[in-house]
């Protein structure tokens, strides 16, 4: 984690990079917002991040309910939002600067990645998106608590035979906000209105990019956390006191290296 945040102007810099293609003013300009970034989120965020887990960490040695996993995910969310309202300022400030040949990057780079994705997802058949689906879940749930065990993996099959997730739903939500993004980039790149108006249309993007401003879609995602939240409920209270114990203990490193790192080491 340690080594991860502190590379990460330069991992969010190849990332953007690779859609954009900067040219060298670009470049400057943009690794010094990343910088900025990352000092801003060492002092304001990691601290509220920890209390975060602290309260994860509290509540792992017993049952949780699925309200409280939630309101987890709620105030993690609420991080989120925070990062992107800091990153509007240099973010309108880039896109400004952004030349026609670049938009093109971005949506043969959005092109690239939809291509990946109608394979990975609409292409599968319904076996093979329950397969991968559940390897993802299993994944994320053994980085907490170690390999499950028979019971927390027959409830995860379980749960997500019955999930309410929809790909191709997805993928059309996905090209909506991906046209969205390339008009606004095109209209803000050829009139170059002033800052805090690009300012504000930039917030509107990342806004709908975190909440759809489709109400149904929005109620899908809705639906789809709340299923989150009650698989996991039900794997933790699944979990062996083995199992809760190395989720203290991991969290507590998480916790470790969160310290660490508003230190500066």
């Amino acid at each position: 984690m340690r080594l991860a945040y502190d590379q990460s102007p330069q991992l969010a810099y190849w990332w953007l990079d690779g859609y954009v293609d900067f040219d060298s003013g670009q470049s400057r300009q943009v690794r010094q917002e990343l910088d900025a970034l990352l000092q801003w989120h060492r002092s304001a965020e990691l601290p509220q991040i920890d209390a975060l887990l602290q309260q994860a960490q509290d509540a792992a040695a017993q049952d949780i309910t699925a309200d409280s996993a939630c309101r987890l995910v709620d105030e993690l969310r609420e991080r989120l939002q925070a990062l992107m309202r800091r990153a509007e300022g240099p973010v309108a400030v880039s896109v400004l600067n952004l030349q026609p040949g670049q938009i093109d990057n971005i949506r043969s780079k959005f092109d690239s990645n939809n291509a990946k994705y109608r394979k990975q997802w609409m292409d599968a058949t319904p076996a093979d998106q329950q397969s991968r689906r559940v390897k993802e879940v299993r994944e994320r749930s053994e980085m907490l608590y170690g390999r499950l065990n028979p019971a927390q993996r027959e409830a995860l099959q379980e749960r997500l035979a019955r999930t309410g997730f929809d790909p191709q739903r997805r993928y059309a939500e996905r090209l909506q906000r991906q046209q969205e993004l390339l008009q606004a980039l095109g209209r803000l790149a050829q009139d170059k209105p002033p800052p805090e108006q690009a300012r504000a249309e930039v917030r509107a993007l990342l806004e709908r990019a975190l909440d759809s401003p489709d109400p149904a879609y929005r109620r899908y995602q809705a639906a789809l956390q709340r299923e989150g939240c009650e698989t996991f409920a039900q794997l933790h209270a699944l979990a062996t006191p083995a199992q809760r114990q190395t989720m203290v203990e991991r969290l507590q490193g998480y916790r470790h290296d969160l310290r660490q790192l508003q230190a500066g080491r």
